[in-house]
């Protein structure tokens, strides 16, 4: 007798399952070499910088008002 909880006519039974196709060393660790720090860096660079724009355009906004 065959498998009872298999169903033959899907099609996703004769083909590879899901869990084959996710490879657990497909992704590195963070941080392990130079390009992530460096993306790392420009990262924190630019939320300094966007957080400095901002700041700017709220400190001119509030001496505007005195």
């Amino acid at each position: 007798m065959g498998r009872r909880h298999e169903n033959t006519n899907d099609s996703l039974a004769s083909g590879p399952r899901h869990r084959d196709s996710v490879h657990p060393r497909q992704r590195h660790a963070p941080l392990n070499d130079l390009t992530d720090w460096l993306l790392a860096i420009g990262a924190c660079l630019f939320l300094a910088a966007v957080a400095g724009a901002i700041a700017a355009a709220f400190i001119y906004f509030a001496l505007s008002l005195l």
